[in-house]
């Protein structure tokens, strides 16, 4: 019997829980039923167990699996599943999950001992997803479509394999067009669970057409004889032919017979049911001739002169000769094209061809174009004056006539005028022409223009008062006229200018004179000529003058010789020299250098004026230095000279003096022994008189030197002849310089700079204009070259697939890269990505150059050798079982080993990631590699995997399914 403690009297149910920690008590009974006064002291310790944990308290999973309690996912020892929280009766591991039931499980610690809390999980199925490709198989024509799948199920999502040739590969039922035989696979999804169907769409190749050997046969005059022939048509068998214009089958045969013009296509229909349609061909109708008409000229008739034509029809087509008929509707006028010089009327242009057919246009009207009129009513006369030729005839209009009208006035021998008003005519008789462009003509009448006289001058009475001391105070007077028209206008003249315009001419100088007279019409009369003489002052002659010059700056010139006559005596003298009087003689002496002016004046005051006279002074020596001879000094030496001067005049003997501008320097007539500078010569005569030379200039300085210490000096390059000397500094010496370069002994320039140069020392020698030089060397030099050196390369590809070659990698030196040879089966760009042509196999090669990127002459050649192999498809089988059977034991991709950057994933149906490779060689035995997954040993379950496969970095994935089956 059990107590709670050692003295309590009532026993314990054997219901009662114990308590962890605490003490119980027993006692026990003998044969007698006596109870034992010593009670037994145990310590009770209750251990207990955490439940096990999972991550995924919902648990979802697809029916099509069919999940039991062995699928749910936990973490612990000896895991237990109930149905719920209290039961005490374990679930079987073969019992079937429930979509929304709960699961309770529970673990045991190492005593053994369960855990009293279940850990609890829901649990979703999903239910079995339908994957419905539609029919096992359909046939189609290459080019047509056909809707695969069925009606999309809401909550699932659809994938098509291979996506090529579909509409959509991303819902349920695309439309499908491939160019090939192609089987698609369909996967359905919801919630992570799938299904896979297939369907084999068969496509069929289109009957061909060669129409290499077509033959067209036109059709002519719109009859039906045109024809298409000479058609081969290919494909299944039996073929059928139909031939359409428009929409109407107009033949069944493969040659189309007796056919008007038109377009024409034919469908050709195979034994599979396919059909292909080829065209349009044309036939075209050899018609009857085409008449063109809108370059049609017409000429009008113009006056009834049969001048009208017709041109510009432009005619093609027909067959052989044409034959042109241009009719009025009466007569036939015209066998050309072209039809000419007829009159007014209507005309029709008939055209036939040899083979009877015809066309015809028109009718073309040609108008009749009346000539020009005249009307006269409105005519003005005016009469010419005085035979001015200033009669007119206006008023006169003219209406009708075509284009440009011509006016002609004729006085009856001559053509006088071109305007249809005729102006400024002198009297007689005039008729006018009106004619128009097309040569009408219309005459007007005859009118007489008379002529009416001008006014007449007289000059008996006219007086002449003569100008006094040639003055401007000269008359005429007493002039009149008569006749004419009056106001009369006035005009006196000195020859060809006008000095007044009143009747009496007044206020004039002595001379000539005549006079005009205007009336209103402008006639005029003139009388000329009218002289007013001069009462001129004395005359000064000074023919026998005598002009003695003061001698070297004395005052004893003199001015003799002069005489006067005429004027009115006595006579007064005054001599100036241009400031003062300086006497009031005839003769004048004691002068000195100077101009002077004699003025006389006589009693009437008239006077007159000679001169000015110049007096000069006494010739000093002439210094003439024409046959000079300047000597320069050479390269700064005091050798230079002045000789050849002549000196003459004067009075001898001379005395000679050449200055450098600071000192005498020589006082000889030559000069001799002198550096370069500046020289002046006097020369003075015996009576002090001097001349003095211009400045003579002697040229010369000191040699000129060659500096190259800021040359620019270039070293030949690349092996080639590229260097240069530049800016070589000459300093002294007399400009210009000349230059010689050489090299060995050589002369090979005569300029400043050299360049296309080799290494080497070159040698200048410089001389200036005076014949100083100097001479000086300098080295060109030669830089190293680089290495280049081209290896052949060697690739390998696919039939096909483009390949990247880096040719550079095993060649030598910093380059240039230039393609100059092409592939022959294939094309190649960049740097290069060769692409072979279309499945093109076998060999290839293409011929490269690379050239040193400074010395681009230093090059050197390789070859790129390319092998085009066969494509190697890949083939992914979608199954395998390993089981250990040796028979399919990993996931196996053919041809998978020709693609080595090839990258493979493998996920569960949740998501898992459960397999990685890179790259893959068909060694997935069904292995994970992760722990996302329920795990039997390392293998994962059986069941359906999703695969992602890249063959190559660049390439689309490729993706589907794998059914693991052990």
């Amino acid at each position: 019997v059990w107590y709670a403690d050692n003295v309590t009297t009532t026993p314990l149910l054997g219901t009662d829980l114990l308590v962890d920690g605490e003490d119980y008590y027993a006692t026990q009974e003998n044969a007698e039923g006596c109870e034992s006064s010593i009670r037994l002291q145990v310590n009770v310790s209750i251990s207990d167990t955490a439940a096990p944990t999972t991550s995924e308290v919902v648990q979802s999973f697809c029916a099509s699996d069919n999940p039991t309690i062995s699928d749910l996912s936990s973490t612990g020892n000896n895991v237990v599943w109930y149905a719920d929280n209290v039961t005490t009766t374990p679930l079987l591991g073969t019992d079937l999950l429930v979509d929304g039931e709960d699961y309770y499980a529970t673990q045991e610690n190492a005593e053994g001992c369960e855990s009293s809390i279940r850990l609890q999980v829901d649990v979703t199925i999903t239910p079995i997803v339908v994957a419905d490709a539609g029919s096992l198989s359909f046939t189609i024509c290459n080019g047509d479509s056909v809707q695969l799948g069925a009606a999309a199920v809401a909550g699932v999502s659809y994938s098509w394999t291979p996506s090529t040739g579909l509409t959509n590969p991303s819902i349920s039922n695309p439309f499908a067009f491939p160019n090939d035989t192609t089987t698609y696979y369909l996967t359905a999804t919801q919630n992570g669970c799938s299904a896979i169907d297939s369907v084999i769409v068969n496509s069929n190749e289109l009957p061909q057409l060669d129409i290499s050997n077509i033959l067209t046969q036109n059709s002519n005059c719109g009859n039906n004889t045109g024809s298409i022939t000479g058609l081969l048509a290919s494909g299944e068998p039996v073929l059928t032919y139909q031939w359409f214009n428009g929409s109407s089958v107009v033949s069944t045969d493969i040659d189309l017979l007796n056919q008007t013009s038109g377009a024409y296509t034919l469908t050709v229909t195979d034994g599979n049911l396919c059909n292909n349609t080829f065209g349009p061909f044309n036939i075209s109708d050899i018609g009857a001739p085409t008449l063109d008409i809108t370059s049609v000229v017409i000429v009008p008739d113009t006056c009834s002169k049969s001048v009208g034509s017709i041109s510009g029809v432009n005619v093609t087509g027909g067959v052989g000769t044409l034959v042109y008929v241009w009719t009025n509707g009466t007569d036939t006028l015209g066998s050309t094209v072209d039809l000419s010089n007829v009159s007014s009327g209507s005309y029709v242009l008939y055209v036939s061809d040899s083979a009877g057919c015809s066309s015809v246009t028109g009718p073309f009207i040609i108008n009749e174009i009346v000539g020009p009129s005249i009307d006269e009513i409105s005519v003005i006369t005016n009469d010419d004056h005085c035979g001015q030729s200033i009669g007119s005839i206006v008023g006169i209009t003219s209406n009708g006539g075509t284009g440009t009208i011509i006016y002609s006035w004729n006085d009856g021998s001559t053509e006088v005028g071109s305007s249809i008003d005729l102006l400024n005519i002198p009297s007689g008789d005039y008729t006018l022409t009106v004619t128009d462009q097309s040569g009408c003509q219309a005459i007007g009448s005859t009118y007489t223009i008379n002529d009416i006289a001008g006014p007449t001058l007289n000059i008996s009475t006219a007086m002449v008062s003569d100008a006094a001391c040639g003055g401007s105070n000269g008359m005429i007077t007493g002039v009149t006229a008569s006749g004419g028209t009056l106001p009369y206008s006035w005009s006196w003249y000195d020859g060809s200018t006008i000095v007044g315009s009143s009747q009496d001419l007044s206020g004039v100088p002595a001379g000539d004179y005549s006079v005009v007279v205007t009336d209103t019409t402008g006639c005029i009369d003139s009388i000329g000529v009218i002289t007013i003489s001069n009462a001129l002052a004395a005359t000064i002659n000074v023919s026998s003058i005598v002009i003695s010059d003061a001698s070297c700056g004395a005052s004893n010139g003199s001015i003799t010789g002069i005489t006067v006559a005429g004027g009115t005596l006595p006579y007064s003298y005054s001599w100036s020299d241009g400031t003062v009087e300086v006497s009031n003689s005839l003769d004048l002496n004691g002068l000195t250098l100077g101009t002077y002016t004699l003025t006389v004046t006589d009693s009437n005051g008239c006077q007159s004026v000679a001169g000015p006279f110049n007096v000069g002074v006494g010739n000093a020596a002439t210094i003439d230095v024409s046959s000079i001879v300047t000597s320069d000094a050479s390269c700064g030496a005091s050798n230079g000279s002045i000789t050849g001067i002549i000196v003459s005049g004067g009075t001898l003997p001379y005395t000679f003096s050449w200055s450098d501008g600071t000192s005498e320097v020589s006082t000889s007539l030559d000069l001799t022994g002198v550096a370069l500078g500046t020289y002046t010569l006097t020369v003075t005569d015996s009576n002090g008189c001097q001349s003095t030379t211009s400045p003579i200039q002697i040229n010369g300085g000191n040699p000129p030197v060659i500096d190259f210490t800021s040359s620019l000096i270039s070293n030949a390059n690349c092996n080639l002849q590229n260097g240069s000397i530049a800016n070589v500094v000459i300093t002294g010496g007399t400009q210009p310089y000349t230059y010689s370069w050489s090299n060995n002994g050589v002369v090979i320039s005569n300029s400043q700079s050299l360049s296309s140069l080799s290494e080497g020392s070159y040698v200048l020698t410089i001389t200036d204009s005076l014949g100083c030089g100097d001479l000086d060397s300098v080295y060109v030099g030669s830089d190293a070259v680089n290495t280049i050196y081209a290896e052949n390369d060697y690739v390998t590809t696919e039939q096909n697939v483009g390949v990247q070659i880096n040719p550079l990698t095993n060649d030598l030196g910093a380059s240039n890269f230039n393609i100059i040879s092409n592939p022959i089966n294939g094309t190649a760009s960049g740097s290069v990505f060769y692409t072979p042509n279309q499945n093109y196999v076998g060999l290839d090669s293409m011929t490269y150059e690379i050239c040193d990127l400074t010395c681009i002459e230093i090059c050197d050649t390789a070859t790129i050798y390319i092998e085009i192999e066969k494509e190697r498809k890949i083939r992914i089988y979608d199954g395998f079982s390993p089981n250990g059977d040796g028979s399919n034991e990993t996931f196996y991709i053919e041809n998978i080993e020709f693609y080595p950057e090839n990258e493979l994933l493998i996920y569960s149906r949740w998501g898992d990631l459960v397999y990685s490779a890179q790259p893959y060689n068909n060694e997935w035995d069904g292995t994970s590699k992760t722990n996302g997954v329920k795990l039997m040993g390392n293998k994962v379950v059986d069941g359906t995997y999703y695969f992602i496969l890249k063959l190559t970095p660049d390439e689309e994935a490729i993706n589907g399914f794998i059914d693991l089956r052990r």
